[in-house]
């Protein structure tokens, strides 16, 4: 039964962690006005490739009650697919700016750049799906009720993210097909 839960509030407080980073790039990228390259969006969309696989697992859980060893399967390994693609992104953007006197791309944070900081939350994903993978099935008993609300809370909660991150995709892109390699304003509204 602790197992359960605490299985539980590790997909919650995953989903939790993958918004918080894409609100901060959202922060870097419309209040410091840091405009993401195309690597940097392809990241993005893999947190939120990442953020949905689990969103899958909870959502079965939610409906049908505890989840089955094919929902487990299915939610892990799309993240660990969606995570291994986009490490591999993250890893191409470090390697181009590798060389000696290269400033990076963007603002470090913390001594690293964002796509630094990408790479490890994709390790991190891999290594907590693989983890959850290892465990037998039968330790997920039915969620109880008392998690209903909160975890529909964290649905809504990553809708409006990637709602805004879409929103802000648009303005920086507008109507063209691709985005610039090294984008300096939004194509409608410069905040």
């Amino acid at each position: 039964m602790q197992t359960s839960k605490l299985l539980y509030f590790g997909y919650c407080a995953n989903i939790f962690v993958l918004t918080g980073v894409l609100c901060g790039s959202l922060y870097i990228q419309l209040v410091l006005n840091e405009f993401p390259c195309p690597l940097c969006m392809l990241q993005r969309m893999a947190m939120i490739l990442c953020a949905l696989s689990l969103v899958y697992m909870l959502s079965k859980t939610l409906y049908y009650g505890s989840p089955n060893a094919s929902t487990i399967s299915v939610s892990n390994g799309l993240n660990i697919v969606s995570s291994i693609l986009e490490a591999s992104i993250s890893i191409r953007q470090i390697l181009l700016h590798i060389m000696p006197n290269d400033p990076g791309y963007g603002d470090a944070i913390l001594g690293f750049h964002i796509y630094t900081w990408a790479l490890i939350v994709f390790i991190c994903e891999i290594a907590f799906s693989a983890g959850v993978m290892l465990l037998n099935p039968n330790h997920w008993d039915k969620l109880s009720l008392s998690w209903y609300k909160p975890i529909k809370v964290l649905f809504y909660w990553l809708a409006i993210v990637v709602l805004i991150f879409l929103l802000a995709t648009f303005n920086e892109e507008g109507f063209n097909w691709v985005l610039p390699d090294n984008p300096t304003e939004n194509a409608f509204i410069n905040f």
